[in-house]
């Protein structure tokens, strides 16, 4: 009963806004399906981390590809896979404005104070929003993103930033556990 409350919510959105929130929806559910057959490959692919970070790139098949590739391959990979959404859900943000603000309160994600903080101050807003995509640059951020009028080519630059400080981090921390 839940799935269909949100599925319904969901297709509210889509009939109220233009054709290009569906075409993301779309590479977003394509994106999904991706991960999804990489899960369900890993039995498979276990002898092959890197491979699995290209169909998902979750934080476990991260950490079994970080030992057995080589940096410039753990970049690129990587990289690619936590960034290629990135513009698609910063888009969906900036069309979506105010209404991801309300969706991610209710869904708990988002304290209060954060958005009231965001809607009052500019300079709240610059540098909490330029800390917030570096240090977590996922779907989520860089829908809060776009909601408030952050530019593309700044989320872009410190979205990449934060994701190959992050591979980086997290290959040679568990290059050094590893030996």
């Amino acid at each position: 009963m839940v799935i269909v409350d949100r599925v319904r919510n969901g297709l509210g959105v889509v009939r109220n806004d233009s054709t290009l929130i569906r075409t993301q929806l779309i590479f977003l559910s394509i994106l999904t399906t991706i991960s999804w057959i990489g899960v369900a490959m890993t039995p498979l692919l276990l002898e092959h981390p890197i491979v699995l970070v290209g169909f998902s790139p979750r934080l476990l098949f991260l950490t079994l590809a970080a030992p057995v590739t080589s940096l410039p391959m753990f970049l690129l990979v990587g990289t690619f896979r936590l960034c290629v959404a990135d513009p698609v859900n910063f888009s969906v943000g900036k069309v979506l404005g105010p209404r991801i603000h309300e969706r991610l309160q209710r869904k708990k994600r988002l304290p209060e104070w954060f958005t009231e903080r965001l809607s009052q101050t500019k300079l709240f807003r610059k540098y909490a929003m330029a800390a917030l995509i570096f240090f977590r640059p996922n779907g989520i951020t860089m829908n809060i993103a776009g909601a408030n009028g952050v530019s593309g080519k700044q989320a872009a630059v410190l979205g990449l930033a934060g994701t190959v400080v992050y591979l980086i981090t997290l290959h040679a921390g568990i290059g050094f556990i590893a030996h």
